[in-house]
């Protein structure tokens, strides 16, 4: 920041000529005699040792409440001031606020000045709002990899919302993430088969600068991460790459203590299916498991498979019923949640009819605790008067229900609520976007006479959610769920909602 120059106002005084002793003016003065000053600060004078008077006595316009002149506000004043991006207050070049008070930059803003990652990993800060961050790494082709950032597990909205994208040694862009999938916190990550031995980049940005959408972009000291490039051990309890070698071209998945577990493998022909069996135990609470089965998004703007079209099933191996599937067909996302009781079953997973350069593909599973507890009558709870009534959680003022129901070839389920006064409505359904049989689930919202207060109904591709569905007036409600139709070879047809009553 440039100085500030204040204009100083000197005022002229006459001199006073002291009468001599014996009344003759013209004698000239006596050795006492002449213009003797008493500075006073604030009287609009500049006198004996006053720097300036600009007739007060404040302190912050340029002429302190002594008389001194004081500098306005500068670079180096360890102040950031309008118009400076940092003051650190010093004289140094080489840090990383500059003397014109601008950030210096990191050196790694494009891909020339890609800062080589050590032992797989690389710490950064997004400073200033949209700084692009690139570094580099070393890889052999075919290697299996997990390229990530640690930077916001806790979703904390003060802090850094990452984006990582992928580049080869020309800067062709390989594959692209925001966050996680499925969604975690704002953290990034790849999941990727290294398609050929060299050098890789990596561009780490602020969401605020990746998105389409309009929005300002965000930087700041305080936004830091660390980006981790480490090839994925392959030996590892919960990794299972399709080997087509044990169990007559089965693998067997494993999973952590907690659920989770990572399944990988790479198509070799147009019409392969990979399979992997999995067992599922019963949970201390008893009663069905939820099981997600979660294939990672294809493409550049993906994990970086050229693979884009993958179908995935579910088959209980005690009846060979599927019980999940989902098809690319239909422009589903390649997520499986059935609710599965204990026993053996085999996911499937098919190639697509063009493969690409590199058409692997990378699959996790989650195997939850108890599921959702099924309707206590089906038959019962098809009119409105059998409805059964929702029990609410309560989680700091918010009140959650949680179903699960089972539809048929002509069922309607109903489930009964009340709202209090000054509480929102919000709900989430899935069925077919979760790999079951039942096509077009409608959802609807209706009053004890049957008028209806809303009616939704799910994508194939997407869980129903409905963040506010407009009824404003308490009172006793009911939900009714019904089918448009059905797959007839899925025999799972549940449906799991969450209704939630949430103040205003």
């Amino acid at each position: 920041m440039k100085r500030l120059n204040f204009l100083m106002i000197f005022a002229l005084s006459a001199a006073c000529v002291q009468p001599q002793a014996n009344g003759d003016a013209d004698a000239g003065p006596s050795e006492d005699a002449g213009n003797e000053v008493i500075a006073q600060c604030g009287d609009n004078r500049v006198e004996g040792d006053e720097e300036c008077d600009d007739g007060n006595r404040r302190n912050g316009d340029g002429c302190s409440a002594r008389c001194r002149t004081e500098q306005g506000p500068e670079c180096g004043d360890g102040v950031v001031d309008p118009g400076e991006e940092c003051d650190d207050g010093n004289d140094s070049n080489d840090d990383s606020c500059t003397n014109d008070c601008t950030l210096a930059s990191d050196g790694n803003d494009d891909l020339s000045g890609a800062t080589p990652m050590e032992n797989g990993r690389a710490e950064g800060v997004i400073n200033p709002a949209g700084d692009l961050d690139y570094h580099s790494f070393q890889g052999e082709e075919g290697a299996w990899m997990s390229i990530s950032t640690e930077a916001n597990q806790q979703d904390d909205p003060s802090k850094i919302d990452t984006a990582i994208t992928l580049y080869d040694a020309d800067g062709n862009q390989i594959a692209d993430n925001d966050d996680a999938v499925p969604r975690r916190n704002t953290d990034s990550e790849i999941l990727i088969k290294l398609p050929y031995t060299g050098t890789y980049h990596v561009m780490v940005q602020e969401f605020s600068t990746w998105t389409q959408q309009d929005m300002a972009d965000e930087g700041s000291p305080d936004y830091t991460y660390t980006l981790n490039a480490f090839p994925l051990n392959l030996d590892a309890e919960i990794v299972t790459a399709d080997s087509e070698a044990d169990d007559q071209g089965v693998s067997v998945l494993g999973t952590t203590d907690n659920g989770f577990g990572l399944g990988m493998g790479t198509f070799t022909a147009a019409d392969e299916e990979d399979h992997f069996d999995i067992t599922i135990v019963e949970a201390d609470e008893g009663g069905n498991r939820n099981v997600t089965f979660q294939l990672i998004p294809s493409g550049t703007d993906g994990y970086g498979s050229t693979a884009n079209t993958v179908d995935m099933w579910v088959v209980n191996k005690a009846d060979d019923s599927i019980v999940g599937r989902v098809s690319a067909e239909v422009g589903q996302n390649g997520e499986i949640s059935p609710s599965l009781a204990p026993g053996d079953y085999r996911l499937t997973v098919a190639a697509p009819a063009s493969l690409g350069d590199n058409p692997f593909y990378v699959f996790k599973i989650f195997v939850g605790s108890s599921d959702n507890a099924p309707e206590l009558d089906d038959a019962a709870n098809n009119t409105a008067e059998g409805a059964q009534a929702l029990e609410f959680q309560d989680n700091n003022g918010r009140r959650s229900g949680f179903l699960m129901s089972t539809l048929s070839e002509g069922d309607v389920d109903y489930y009964s609520f009340d709202l209090r006064q000054g509480e929102l409505i919000s709900l989430a359904c899935g069925s077919r976007s979760s790999g079951t049989g039942v096509i077009d689930l409608t959802v609807a919202i209706e009053d004890l006479e049957g008028n209806q207060e809303g009616t939704w109904t799910e994508l194939p591709n997407e869980m129903l959610y409905v963040r506010d569905a407009g009824v404003t007036q308490p009172g006793s409600y009911l939900l009714r769920l019904s089918a448009g139709s059905f797959d007839p070879e899925v025999t799972a047809r549940n449906v799991r909602c969450g209704l939630h009553l949430n103040p205003r």
